[in-house]
């Protein structure tokens, strides 16, 4: 149930940030705001999922063997706000 409601918030703080996407440090860092004290590795198995299903699309940007600054970002896809808005469910999120 808890991951059913990380993900909801995932797909929600994401609706917010639309179309740009956010790093994943500042989505871990609004979900612990929301009180779900969650491990990197359990945000990164849900953020996993929602990409698996096609809601949000991770973006990495820099080359560590070119010296240059490593990120990663997630947006929400046109499907991800279909889930957002309502207008399509899925059992393993809870929006």
């Amino acid at each position: 149930m808890a991951n059913k409601n990380i993900r909801g918030w995932i797909v929600r703080i994401l609706q917010r940030a639309y179309p740009a996407g956010l790093e994943e440090k500042s989505l871990h860092k609004q979900l612990v705001n929301l009180d779900y004290a969650i491990t990197r590795r359990e945000l990164n198995a849900n953020l996993a999922y929602l990409a698996e299903d096609g809601f949000i699309e991770k973006r990495d940007f820099g080359d560590e063997f070119k010296d240059e600054l490593l990120n990663t970002t997630y947006k929400l896809t046109t499907k991800g706000m279909d889930l957002a808005e309502g207008n399509t469910t899925d059992a393993g999120v809870e929006v």
